[in-house]
């Protein structure tokens, strides 16, 4: 575990060496095109992304709330306000480098009202489907890059259709991905023996829908800054504005998996510009920043608001 755990780490200093440097290098190529072109989008754009961000986040919130409530073996054992307060703690702590803190900050959070163990599995089954959810959305990510989004191409119907029965397979045969996941993942024993699906089928069903849902609102945040400051013959038509939620999903993967950097930041965002290139590299590249700008401080502002009512005094 040990030599995996250096392995992880050094892959996450390549990754961000590679991305701040593909951003780096973006930046001097673009820079005159990007000066050329508006680089701050209205206000409109800046408010429906903002509301956008705001609701992928109550949206985790819910599905991080079913996983707990049916897939946990436990009841909820406390009111809405007790539970958002521990998600945000949990949240919010992210930020901190190191993966381990949301855990360890929900559980300490939960100790009066949940057992570590239910805590521990509902936030590792929250991180499984948001990890599958992005999975399933990158998956149409390539096909529908290469084609530009200009047209649902022969391909891009293909990447679709294996997105379509990847997500079937997660939402319906759960069971025997977990026996799979139990005995292949490199994981602490503490860790793997969470890996045992409890629950209906049904429930755990209507949780990944809730963390699909989750991935389309994080890229469709993007769509409105993207359209406000893209030129005229780079705006995104339909399939245009599939191809970005996919690429912004298949980045999340990518800036996940660096463990050195504290919510991937850097790292998404040059993933992101990197695979919707082929579409408007200017847009991604200001569409990005911009929105790692606003869903950072949304998070912040649910996250001080959250601690405002926690410090008011009781009654």
């Amino acid at each position: 575990m040990t030599h995996w755990r250096w392995l992880r780490r050094a892959l996450g200093y390549v990754l961000l060496a590679l991305a701040l440097g593909f951003l780096s290098q973006r930046l001097l190529q673009l820079r005159g095109s990007v000066v050329e072109q508006t680089v701050v989008p209205g206000l409109d754009a800046v408010m429906l992304s903002a509301a956008l961000s705001l609701l992928w986040l109550l949206t985790m919130m819910a599905g991080w709330w079913w996983m707990l409530r049916f897939h946990a073996g436990t009841v909820t054992p406390a009111g809405p306000r007790g539970l958002f307060s521990a998600f945000m703690q949990s949240f919010i702590s992210r930020y901190v480098p190191g993966k381990v803190w949301p855990a360890v900050v929900l559980c300490d959070r939960l100790a009066d009202l949940v057992a570590p163990a239910p805590a521990l599995r509902s936030y590792l089954l929250a991180q499984m489907h948001l990890t599958a959810s992005a999975a399933v959305l990158a998956i149409g990510s390539l096909p529908l890059l290469l084609s530009q989004a200009q047209s649902l191409s022969t391909t891009a119907k293909i990447g679709l259709a294996a997105a379509l029965a990847a997500a079937l397979t997660w939402a319906l045969a759960p069971r025997p991905l977990f026996a799979v996941a139990q005995r292949s993942l490199p994981l602490p024993a503490r860790w793997r023996q969470h890996l045992v699906f409890e629950g209906s089928v049904g429930q755990w069903a209507v949780g990944f829908a809730l963390f699909i849902l989750v991935g389309v609102l994080q890229g469709g945040a993007l769509i409105p800054l993207w359209q406000a400051v893209a030129e005229a013959d780079q705006q995104l038509n339909l399939s245009g504005m599939v191809s970005v939620i996919c690429a912004y999903a298949a980045a999340r993967i990518i800036g996940q998996g660096v463990v050195v950097i504290p919510a991937g930041i850097g790292v998404r965002e040059g993933a992101f510009v990197f695979l919707a290139s082929g579409l408007s590299p200017e847009a991604a590249l200001v569409s990005a920043l911009w929105l790692r700008l606003i869903a950072t401080a949304m998070e912040f502002a649910v996250w001080l608001a959250n601690a405002a009512l926690d410090w008011r005094p009781a009654r």
